[in-house]
């Protein structure tokens, strides 16, 4: 029985012909028909990630056609990223347990392992699932004065929901940077006059809102990057262009 998650080779009855065609699954997941390394036709199967019980995909023979249907286990948490910073965390039977008052729910994410992405793309993770902006600030294109100071407001809610705080590990808390970038081939800054890293902060939360004060630099027609990085490893990156 496959994991789910895990791509995994299924044969059909002796006698039933060649494979011709294997799809239609009924509950999201994911067949082909690949020579197995006996040389013979397999049905690659892939379930849709979390997925555990029976489902049934569609597989025609040079014979018949015929339903065939898998029996889906939970999947493992090998390479899960339910912590912090996209770490390991508090994963069981392929879930994650995230933490408790961060606003992360249980999710699926790319395998951050090579290796092991090609057999299961995808791993139990934590993730902020919105982060919507408030106010004046806008998590599109910005426009900004010469030497002024960005207020970054925001909060990891959906659109016109109530919003809370994560809880009291600063961890959680999210870091916003603004950043030099480039204004089509050439850098806006020099780097030999300021750094890469020109503001750093880590966000404070107010009744569910965050917000930060970064400083813009006093160069007309620079080109920078603010980043907003979340505590589930994630970022939000805006173009900002200073005139």
């Amino acid at each position: 029985m496959p994991e789910s998650g895990m791509r995994t080779n299924i044969t059909i009855p002796s006698g039933s012909g060649s494979i011709i065609t294997a799809s239609n699954c009924s509950d999201g997941g994911r067949a082909a028909v690949l020579k197995g390394s006996d040389g013979k036709d397999v049905i690659s199967y892939l379930s849709r990630a979390g997925f555990v019980g029976n489902e049934t995909c569609s597989a025609t023979t040079t014979q018949d056609s015929m339903p065939v249907t898998i029996t889906v286990t939970p999947g493992s948490c090998d390479n899960n990223v339910c912590g912090l910073q996209r770490q390991s965390g508090n994963c069981s039977k392929g879930r994650c347990t995230c933490q408790g008052g961060s606003q992360m729910t249980a999710a699926f994410a790319r395998n951050p392992n090579d290796a092991a992405r090609a057999l299961v793309p995808r791993v139990p993770a934590c993730r902020y699932p919105f982060i919507t902006s408030t106010g004046a600030f806008s998590l599109t294109t910005i426009k900004a004065k010469p030497g002024a100071t960005l207020d970054v407001t925001f909060t990891l809610a959906q659109p016109g929901m109530a919003s809370q705080c994560a809880g009291p590990d600063a961890a959680l808390l999210p870091r916003v940077a603004l950043l030099n970038s480039a204004c089509g081939r050439r850098t806006s800054v020099p780097s030999a006059t300021a750094p890469q890293q020109i503001d750093v902060k880590t966000a404070q939360c107010k009744d569910g809102e965050y917000s930060a004060q970064v400083e813009v630099p006093n160069i007309s027609g620079a080109c920078l990057r603010l980043v907003i990085s979340l505590a589930d490893g994630s970022a939000k990156r805006v173009a900002v262009t200073v005139e």
